[in-house]
């Protein structure tokens, strides 16, 4: 057993008792050899632990060795403990003379929504230069005892520091089939819980760390139920759109990098993504499956529309009747005859072409729904009605030049009457006659539909004006 005042290694005199839990006691330390204060982590062998405990304990002094950076902890030193009263392993690392954020959280401290938008872009830095190490290193256990803040000064927060590298995994570890569960519940992202890892998980964690500092709230009871709630985040909507994406279930729905998260940080054009429009309206509904997602968006309450798409069928039938009885009377006629005999089955085969499209537009319109879901490096574009399809389209995501959508607009189409145009959006092809547009929409489905796309597809979206049907 260690204890404050003893003397180890000959020369690390224990001060404090920091932390402690079963295997592991941590101490602030004197160096006797430099005078300086330090922080001494040791791993006591009597109290049973695994050998996966021993692995974590190892790759920690590793990443501590091998990793430099000022924002967290420096190595030290590293020896076994051989004491009659202990037998272990310890690792010595640099002394951080700040307070941590569960401490300030703790005193009744609030931050401002500035000061914690620097406390996440000086994480996400630190989370940037971890990830791109060779080879990654995921931290696996962000949460305000381990964010460790300096003195502010100015207008600055303070200095952040990232320490506690006790759950510390590398993807190289991950890549030769060795998963430890470790973390701390509600800061953990679900595939942790699996013991699996991503760069992805720790801006999870970041996220779940940022909503607490916004809220007050414990990640474990602010995302019991699964689905934030805006009117607790008393914050600007970039910024909740920003720990919306974050904190997505799914690892491979949240930013790519911790570079992307922080970019679309400070610049939030670039994370507008707004999926509360799917959990709110019936119409769409939006579900993932690995890298690959679905969108159905149903047109069975679309009653302005169907009646707009009946009226254009019905103009078309009987467009068709009186130009058949026209064409029937002129072709008894014999010199007019021969020359409409090849005309009519030109002109026949054209309005049949727009007589369909308009029908299937009415059919889909009144009773149908659309379905686009991303298969490999291809989208497919579904209509159907009553689940026969209609119309199928299938682009290559490479051949996607972008994806434009418009908002609904009423424009004067004739003197004396005004037309409805909804909104819809547009995937824009490299290929020309393939692109493919989806309409009706209300203003809100065609922006986040848009938005969802680009961010899954990598696609850039563009607002363009409106345009007749």
């Amino acid at each position: 057993m260690l204890f404050p005042q003893q003397c180890i290694h000959d020369r690390y005199q224990l001060d404090t008792l920091l932390s402690e839990k079963p295997g592991c006691r941590v101490f602030l330390a004197t160096d006797l050899q430099t005078q300086s204060r330090v922080i001494v982590k040791c791993l006591l062998f009597s109290f049973g632990i695994t050998w996966e405990e021993v692995k974590l304990f190892e790759r920690e002094a590793e990443v501590l060795q091998y990793f430099h950076h000022k924002a967290i902890p420096q190595y030290i030193d590293r020896f076994e403990l051989t004491l009659s009263n202990a037998q272990g392993f310890a690792v010595v690392q640099t002394w951080i003379p700040a307070t941590s954020l569960k401490q300030h959280l703790e005193s009744g401290r609030s931050f401002s929504e500035a000061e914690i938008q620097q406390i996440a872009e000086q994480l996400l830095s630190i989370l940037h230069d971890l990830h791109t190490h060779a080879p990654p290193i995921v931290h696996r256990d962000i949460k305000p005892s381990n964010i460790l803040l300096g003195d502010r000064s100015g207008n600055s927060v303070g200095q952040v520091y990232l320490i506690d590298f006790g759950s510390v995994q590398t993807i190289a570890a991950t890549q030769d089939g060795t998963f430890t569960i470790t973390g701390t519940y509600g800061y953990m992202p679900p595939e942790q819980f699996s013991g699996r890892t991503f760069p992805s998980s720790d801006l999870y964690s970041l996220g779940a760390t940022i909503a607490q500092l916004l809220t007050g709230i414990a990640p474990s009871e602010l995302l019991c139920d699964g689905n934030l709630q805006p009117d607790r985040f008393q914050c600007s909507k970039e910024l909740y759109r920003w720990i919306i994406r974050v904190l997505q279930p799914n690892p491979h729905q949240r930013f790519e990098s911790a570079l992307e998260a922080l970019e679309a940080l400070q610049k939030p054009e670039f994370c507008q993504i707004d999926r509360t429009v799917f959990q709110n309206n019936s119409r769409l509904q939006l579900t993932f499956e690995q890298e690959n997602f679905r969108l159905i968006i149903d047109f069975s309450s679309s009653l302005k529309f169907s009646l707009e798409a009946f009226n254009n069928l019905v103009f078309s039938l009987a467009f068709c009747m009186i130009f058949a009885l026209i064409v029937r009377a002129l072709l008894f006629i014999p010199i007019i005859g021969n020359i409409l005999s090849v005309v009519v089955v030109i002109l026949l085969f054209i309005i049949s072409l727009f007589l369909w499209d308009t029908s299937k537009q009415f059919f889909l319109r009144s009773s149908g729904k659309t379905e686009l879901w991303r298969q490999g490096d291809s989208l497919h574009i579904r209509g159907s009605v009553l689940d026969f399809t209609i119309q199928e389209t299938i682009h290559l995501v490479a051949e996607i030049e972008a994806i434009e959508w418009s908002k609904s607009v009423i424009t004067a189409k004739h003197k004396a009457s005004n037309q409805y145009i909804p909104a819809y959006l547009t995937l824009r092809s490299k290929q020309k006659y393939k692109s493919s547009k989806i309409s009706p929409l209300t203003d809100r489905e065609a922006e986040a539909i848009a938005n969802e796309l680009g961010y899954q597809l990598q696609i850039p979206v563009q607002q363009i004006a409106s345009t007749e049907e």
